[in-house]
């Protein structure tokens, strides 16, 4: 779906997902506007220090483990990566990283009785040097378009006042959030996809990034 920009997503994702009370595992540090969505529904947060390329897997794998020891892990509903060029820390996570990762989450969806979903938010993947190499996302794992979230944006990497964001999102997830997006503003700007598309089109859209 198209949204008013990545943020709308995010909360509809987790209006769509969350109960008050569910918790989501976030990077340490994290994207604090988002802790702010989660906060407003009551749910609470685990936080899984970061190493220099990514999630500190054995850290992820012993908040999971006591969860599921303690019976909480059934109130996990998804995992929260800011994947590239991640805010606040600069850090983007190592395919190898991604692997392991979505391996591990999965792994503990039979104690939690339901889906554990992988939300990567992909905001600031577009704005990299020219010699940095292209990490694919988590999208790209065999098995994972039933599991991945993706999220992204045109108002970081283009302006701000352009407001238009997008997530890939699998069913019966995507219903759900389309639905909740017409309750909140029966769709976004026209106006402003229209001036998105001519810069894509005309290729103002690229040029712009390589300036930046």
């Amino acid at each position: 779906p198209i949204s008013h920009g990545s943020q709308q997503f995010l909360y509809l994702l987790t209006e769509a997902l969350c109960d008050q009370g569910d918790i989501v595992l976030v990077e340490a540090p994290t994207y604090f506007v988002y802790l702010g969505i989660l906060q407003s529904f009551g749910t609470k947060t685990k936080s899984i220090p970061m190493e220099s390329d990514g999630l500190d897997l054995a850290h992820l794998e012993k908040t999971l483990e006591g969860l599921k020891k303690s019976g909480q892990i059934k109130r996990v509903k998804m995992l929260y990566l800011v994947s590239y060029f991640q805010n606040p820390t600069g850090i983007s996570t190592s395919l190898e990283k991604k692997k392991a990762i979505f391996r591990l989450v999965k792994s503990y969806e039979k104690h939690a009785g339901h889906p554990i979903y992988i939300l990567e938010d992909a905001a600031y993947r577009e704005l990299k040097f020219p010699d940095t190499a292209e990490t694919p996302s988590l999208l790209t794992l065999p098995g994972a378009q039933n599991r991945v979230i993706y999220s992204g944006t045109y108002s970081k990497p283009f302006a701000t006042g352009v407001r238009v964001g997008f997530g890939f999102l699998p069913e019966p997830l995507r219903s759900v959030v389309m639905r909740i997006k017409g309750n909140h503003d029966f769709g976004t700007a026209n106006l402003l996809q229209s001036v998105l598309e001519e810069a894509l089109d005309s290729g103002l859209y690229h040029e712009s990034i390589t300036q930046l």
